[in-house]
């Protein structure tokens, strides 16, 4: 109970329309506007704590039951960031050490809620090369205009031999000169410039970024690429 409590204390003032989707927990990582984030490390005496089930996975979910839970699986000691609540649950995502993310509800009574980590402030928290999976990376330098020059490339089947030897790896590249502000940049590539987010239109790529404790996360619209190419991730700086 107290862990819950916490977490709605954290979560209080969270937009209506993300509780409406509380019970279905598809990431916990979003950079949308007004979108809950936090990070949690794993508490308690199990060895393994199970991932739950959302209601659109299965009827009933999330609950403590054995239709509800999936194989994944946290230990005691993992971080994992937090989202919202749903009853006696939470919904996280824990990124593996080659980026991976698994998402679902958390019982809250797992979950120890971290303190909010401070806002990036200055463009050297930005710089560096950042590794999502094993198929996602970024370049942040700082150019002579005190701009973030940022270059990225992400492919979709890299890993698949059978794709590597059809030629059906596809790509996809991302590059702008921008300007960060409280720990977040957002901008849309437009032909060869970069432009405000707003600017861009729907078939235009465009990308949002967040320094958030260890992490560069990453959210784009699924333009900036072949199929199935995507930056969107938590990044990790090598």
């Amino acid at each position: 109970m107290r862990n819950t409590l916490a977490f709605a204390l954290i979560l209080a003032g969270v937009h209506g329309a993300w509780a409406a989707q509380s019970a279905d927990c598809p990431t916990a990582i979003s950079l949308a506007e007004g979108a809950p984030l936090g990070l949690a490390t794993i508490v308690g005496s199990e060895p393994r704590v199970l991932f739950i089930k959302g209601a659109s996975e299965a009827k009933g979910c999330p609950a403590a039951t054995g239709q509800c839970r999936w194989r994944s699986f946290v230990v005691p000691g993992d971080k994992v960031f937090t989202a919202q609540t749903f009853g006696e649950f939470v919904c996280a995502s824990f990124i593996s050490k080659k980026g991976l993310e698994t998402a679902g509800f958390l019982p809250a009574a797992s979950l120890n809620p971290l303190a909010p980590p401070k806002p990036a402030t200055g463009l050297e928290d930005w710089v560096g090369v950042w590794q999502g999976n094993v198929e996602q990376k970024i370049t942040i330098r700082r150019n002579r205009k005190d701009l973030l020059s940022i270059a990225g490339e992400a492919t979709f089947g890299a890993t698949d031999p059978d794709r590597v030897a059809r030629g059906a790896v596809n790509s996809g590249e991302i590059a702008a000169d921008v300007a960060p502000a409280n720990g977040r940049l957002a901008f849309a590539m437009v032909g060869e410039a970069t432009k405000p987010y707003d600017r861009g239109d729907e078939y235009d790529c465009k990308v949002k970024m967040r320094r958030f404790a260890d992490y560069l996360l990453v959210e784009d619209n699924r333009m900036c690429g072949g199929a199935n190419v995507r930056f969107t991730g938590a990044y990790r700086r090598k």
